[in-house]
């Protein structure tokens, strides 16, 4: 028990590390600022070299085994992921993405659509999902060689 809660310790404070470097554009692109390893003397134009532009994706169905899935505050360990994303939208009727998780017998764990939503891949494989470029309520994350998934229908903070 004491090394579950150490773990999630551990996941929560990288994800929060790890959500406190991204900014979005108001194009739809997000811009990840890697972290710098607490170099205070680096200035914003020496940050911007480092940045990741990534636009939403479209048009994708996969599925993602996770160790450890944190579901709008209740955590899940070996659970699996599917992810759907609707094909671009040819008007403004953006079908969004929907989610499914289920444990390791199949047994569901959390169903949601999210219909003003956006993917947005990295090239750590890392995703996040947010409405526009306000909100962020998906974080799937690599953490020392284990998959991470955290959901927060009402944002991640």
């Amino acid at each position: 028990m004491k090394s579950l809660l150490l773990s999630l310790i551990l996941i929560v404070s990288s994800l929060f590390a790890f959500a406190q470097n991204i900014a979005l554009a108001p194009n739809g692109c997000v811009k990840v600022y890697p972290s710098l390893e607490n170099d205070t003397t680096v200035t914003l134009l020496e940050k911007e070299s480092y940045t990741e532009e990534v636009y939403p994706t479209f048009n994708l169905k996969f599925e993602r085994e996770a160790a450890i899935a944190i579901i709008e505050n209740k955590v899940y360990e070996n659970v699996v992921i599917e992810i759907e994303v609707a094909p671009f939208p040819k008007d403004k009727d953006y079908k969004g993405i929907n989610i499914f998780v289920r444990d390791s017998r199949k047994k569901k764990i959390y169903k949601n659509s999210f219909p003003k939503s956006f993917l947005y891949g990295y090239g750590d494989k890392s995703l996040q999902m947010g409405i526009e470029n306000v909100l962020l309520q998906m974080i799937l994350f690599k953490s020392d060689g284990q998959w991470i998934l955290t959901i927060q229908e009402r944002g991640i903070y």
